[in-house]
C-alpha cells in the first residue's frame, strides 16, 4: 500500500490527482489490475470527471447550490460522492477516457 498527501489551497476546489496516481503506479511497477484510492478525511471526496473549460466552477457551484453552505462544507461530499474509487490499470497507467481525470473534491 502506498500513501500520499495532497495540500489544497482553497476550501472548495477540484484537485486533479491523475498524474500523481500514475506516477505511483510507475514507481511500484504496476502492470495490470485495479487501483483502489481512499481518502481518510470526511469532508472531501474522490471521483472521476472530465476537466475542461469552466467545468470545474460549474461543477462546484452545482454541488454548493444543492446543499446549504454549512452542509456543503461538512460531510455531504464524502457521503454523496464517496471516499473511495476503484480504477482499472492497464500497462501501468489508470484506464480512463482521454479527458477523464481522477479528482479530489
Amino acid at each position: 500500500m502506498t500513501k500520499f498527501s495532497i495540500q489544497t489551497a482553497k476550501a472548495r476546489e477540484i484537485f486533479d490527482i491523475t498524474d500523481t496516481v500514475n506516477s505511483i503506479l510507475h514507481h511500484v511497477r504496476a502492470e495490470n489490475g485495479v487501483v483502489t484510492l481512499f481518502v481518510q478525511h470526511t469532508t472531501c471526496a474522490l471521483t472521476t470527471i472530465e476537466l475542461e473549460g469552466q467545468f470545474e466552477d460549474a461543477f462546484l457551484n452545482t454541488l454548493a447550490s444543492s446543499y446549504s453552505q454549512a452542509q456543503f462544507s461538512d460531510h455531504i461530499l464524502s457521503s454523496t460522492i464517496g471516499q473511495s474509487i476503484n480504477i482499472p490499470v492497464e500497462e501501468g497507467v489508470v484506464l480512463l477516457s482521454q479527458k477523464q481525470r481522477i479528482v479530489l473534491l
